[in-house]
C-alpha cells in the first residue's frame, strides 16, 4: 500500500469515528433538551446547554476532514444547539414554576400514604412538582446522599423524617440555611435545623397505646403483666417518645410531654407499682423479616411475655407472624398497615393507634409552597404551638366485641386500601 493510499485510508477512518462521535453528542443534546421540560428554573436548565459538542466542533483537527466540511458542521452544530437550548428554555417556563421534596425514613409502604397526599397538593397547586424519595438501606447516611442529590439539582423545599434526629442536626442546619427545611414524623433536637415540624405527637400516640395494653389486659382477666416492645430504632425521636408514652401510662406516670426516659437496655423492668414489668425493648433497623425473627425467637423463649407492641409500621405484622400458634400473648399495633388492619377486624391484633400520613404528605407541600411564595395565608389557618410544631390528631382503632368500633375500623380500612388502590 503506498503512502498516500494510507493516508486517504486513515483519513477515512478517523472521519468515520469523528461522526460516530459527534452523532452521540447530538443524540445525548436531544435527550438533554427532553429533559428540560421537566426542570422547573432556568438555572438549573443551564447544566443541559450542549457546551461539549460546540467545543468539539470548534476544535477538531483540520487533519481529519476537509475545511469545508469541518465549517459545515460547525453551522450545524451551532444552529442544532441553539435550537435545542431555545426548546428547552421554553419547555423550562412552561413547566413547574417550584420544585420541593419529601423524604422518608425508611422504605416502608406506610409512606405510600404520605406520597398520596403529596400527588393531592400538587394536584390542587398547579405550579409545584414533588419529588418522593424512600431511602433504602433506613440509614442517617443514605438520607444524606439523597439530600445532597437534591439540592445539587435544583430543589427548593425539603420535608424530611430524619433518622438518627440528634447526629442529623449539623447537616439539616447547614441546609435550612439555604432552602426551607420542614421536620415530618420525627423532629430534631436543635429547632435552628427546620423552619417547623408537623406530625404526630408521638408521646401522646404512645400513651393512646399504652392504654390498649391496659384495656386488652383487663378483657383477658389480668391486672398487670410482662410486656415486650419492638421498633425500628431507638435514636429516632418518634420511636423514643411512643416506646416511653407506653411505659409511662403502665407505671401511672401522668405527664403531656416526653420526661425521664426509661433505659433503653432495660430488662424485666418494674413500672412504677410492680403491676407491670417491661420484658425487653428490641430494635431491628426498620427490617421487618428481623424484627420477625427476633420475635419468634424471645416468644418461644420467654413464655410468660403477655403482651408485645410493634411501634412503627411492618411491626404489628411482624409480631402477628412471629407469635407461636399455641401463644395467647396479646398484640397491640401502630399504624394503619393493611395487614394490622385485617388482623384487627379479625380479632389477631387487638387495636392499632393509626396516624395520618396523607395529611403529612398534603400539609408538606402545602407549607413548602407558601414558604417559596411567601404567601403565609395557609400557614395561619393552621395551629401551631411555641416550638413551631404542628400536631396531626392520631386514631385508635380496635375490635373490642362492639359494633360501633368494628363499623369504624371497617370503613377506615376501606378508606385507606382506596388510597392504596389509587397509587
Amino acid at each position: 500500500m503506498t503512502r498516500q493510499r494510507r493516508r486517504n485510508l486513515n483519513r477515512i477512518v478517523r472521519s468515520t469515528n469523528l461522526k460516530l462521535a459527534l452523532g452521540l453528542e447530538l443524540q445525548g443534546c436531544l435527550l438533554g433538551a427532553a429533559r428540560l421540560r421537566t426542570i422547573a428554573d432556568p438555572i438549573s436548565c443551564l447544566q443541559f446547554v450542549p457546551f461539549r459538542p460546540i467545543f468539539r466542533a470548534y476544535f477538531l483537527d483540520p487533519a481529519f476532514l476537509p475545511t469545508k466540511v469541518i465549517l459545515m458542521m460547525r453551522r450545524a452544530l451551532l444552529v442544532g444547539c441553539l435550537l435545542l437550548c431555545v426548546l428547552g428554555l421554553t419547555g423550562c417556563s412552561r413547566g413547574k414554576r417550584f420544585r420541593v421534596a419529601f423524604v422518608s425514613n425508611n422504605p416502608e409502604n406506610f409512606w405510600l400514604l404520605a406520597e398520596a397526599g403529596c400527588q393531592k397538593a400538587e394536584k390542587e397547586l398547579g405550579d409545584v412538582a414533588v419529588e418522593f424519595r424512600r431511602p433504602n438501606p433506613a440509614t442517617l447516611e443514605e438520607q444524606q446522599k439523597i439530600l445532597k442529590n437534591l439540592e445539587n439539582t435544583g430543589v427548593q423545599a425539603i420535608a424530611i423524617s430524619p433518622n438518627d434526629p440528634q447526629n442529623a442536626v449539623d447537616f439539616l442546619s447547614r441546609l435550612n440555611g439555604k432552602l426551607p427545611i420542614l421536620c415530618q414524623d420525627n423532629d430534631v433536637p436543635n429547632k435552628e435545623a427546620r423552619r417547623l415540624y408537623l406530625g404526630t405527637h408521638n408521646y401522646q400516640a404512645g400513651r393512646a397505646a399504652g392504654e390498649l395494653v391496659k384495656e386488652a389486659m383487663k378483657k383477658a382477666n389480668k391486672d398487670g403483666g410482662k410486656v415486650g416492645i419492638f421498633v425500628g430504632d431507638l435514636a429516632a425521636s418518634n420511636a423514643r417518645e411512643r416506646r416511653q408514652g407506653v411505659l409511662d401510662v403502665l407505671a401511672g406516670i401522668d405527664r403531656t410531654e416526653l420526661g425521664a426516659e426509661t433505659p433503653h437496655e432495660a430488662v424485666n423492668f418494674p413500672l412504677g407499682d410492680g403491676k407491670y414489668v417491661l420484658a425487653l425493648t428490641k430494635t431491628d433497623g426498620a427490617d421487618a423479616e428481623k424484627c420477625q425473627n427476633q420475635a419468634a425467637a424471645i416468644l418461644g423463649r420467654d413464655r410468660d411475655i403477655d403482651v408485645v407492641v410493634g411501634l412503627w409500621a411492618y411491626n404489628p405484622p411482624a409480631l402477628l407472624k412471629a407469635r407461636p400458634k399455641d401463644s395467647n400473648v396479646i398484640i397491640i399495633g401502630f399504624d394503619e398497615d393493611l395487614e394490622t388492619l385485617q388482623a384487627v377486624e379479625d380479632g389477631k391484633i387487638y387495636g392499632t393507634v393509626v396516624q395520618n400520613p396523607v395529611q403529612f404528605g398534603y400539609l408538606s407541600v402545602k407549607l413548602m409552597h407558601g414558604f417559596l411564595t411567601k404567601d403565609d395565608t395557609f400557614r395561619k389557618q393552621q395551629t401551631f404551638d411555641s416550638q413551631e410544631r404542628l400536631f396531626i390528631p392520631h386514631r385508635v382503632f380496635k375490635n373490642d366485641g362492639t359494633e360501633p368500633e368494628r363499623a369504624k375500623l371497617v370503613a377506615f380500612h376501606q378508606e385507606t386500601r382506596n388510597i392504596l388502590n389509587r397509587k
